[in-house]
């Protein structure tokens, strides 16, 4: 090779070298000038737009002001299905494996004793705080109510029936109505209980509805502005695509709540695809501080 190949040779390497470099900063030069070029933003009707590293800045700051609460922190189980305050404050979680109060401080745990001083079940659907300081518990095995300021236990009485006897009847919904009625839907049956919590109409669900999954039958209830109260059976629990039904309890039978109230059909969209439903368990506990 003589010399004139030797230099146009080192000549092509050092220009597939240098080239790719000088079009990088040529490319850097041009995106930083369009950057800067960029108007900054307005205010929008005198309050100054806040960039996005401020903003998540101030919402990192809200959420600092919650605290996750655990077994650690002495919860009986991580899985906590309800919540609910008593009348004098204290806080009550229905868990998988036992009934919580918490004081602010420290957790009391309550477990079942497998008699009528105590708890029916530990695993806890629901929990409802009532008139009196009473809490009332629904379980997978039946009812009870505890005195919160004795911290007494008591079993609420359901009937039986072909369906499900009274402690095979696990307890999914209750509701406190403008008048003072208590509504238990379980796997069997909706029960309207008074005051005294002593049953006063059951209506328990029609041998001739199709199976349901896990044998459920109301998830929750409804009330409204005119003190109807809606029923909610898990989907498929009754013919007809309707998610809503209203029982009558005199002549035992239920019928969806839209013919009676056509205005309320929009309430049959919450079985649609891609909507939410509110069967479900809340895993773990965050509190506001």
């Amino acid at each position: 090779m003589n010399t004139m190949q030797l230099q146009s040779a080192k000549f092509l390497k050092y220009a597939r070298c240098r080239i790719p470099c000088q079009l990088s900063w040529l490319i850097a030069a041009f995106m930083f000038g369009f950057a800067s070029s960029l108007p900054a933003q307005k205010p929008v009707d005198g309050v100054p737009v806040q960039s996005n590293q401020s903003r998540n800045i101030k919402i990192a700051d809200k959420f600092s002001r919650y605290r996750q609460y655990t077994m650690k922190d002495g919860l009986s189980s991580n899985s906590v299905k309800s919540i609910a305050q008593d009348e004098d404050n204290f806080m009550w979680f229905g868990t998988e494996e036992g009934l919580n109060r918490f004081d602010g401080e420290r957790f009391t745990t309550f477990i079942s004793q497998h008699d009528d001083k105590g708890l029916p079940y530990d695993d806890i659907s629901i929990l409802l705080a009532l008139p009196g300081h009473r809490l009332l518990i629904g379980t997978l095995k039946g009812l009870c109510v505890l005195d919160t300021r004795r911290l007494e236990f008591a079993p609420v009485n359901l009937p039986d029936h072909q369906a499900a006897s009274a402690n095979k009847q696990y307890v999914l919904a209750l509701h406190l109505d403008r008048k003072g009625q208590i509504w238990v839907g379980t796997n069997a049956a909706v029960h309207l209980l008074n005051q005294k919590l002593n049953v006063v109409a059951s209506f328990f669900k029609p041998s001739a509805s199709p199976p349901a999954p896990n044998g459920i039958f109301v998830l929750e209830f409804l009330e409204f502005p005119d003190g109807t109260v809606a029923v909610k059976p898990i989907k498929n629990a009754l013919p007809g695509k309707s998610s809503w039904h209203v029982i009558d309890f005199q002549k035992q039978k239920i019928e969806p709540l839209h013919h009676l109230h056509p205005e309320y059909g929009v309430l049959d969209t919450a079985y649609a695809q891609n909507s939410i439903t509110s069967f479900g368990v809340a895993r773990k506990l965050c509190c506001a501080l």
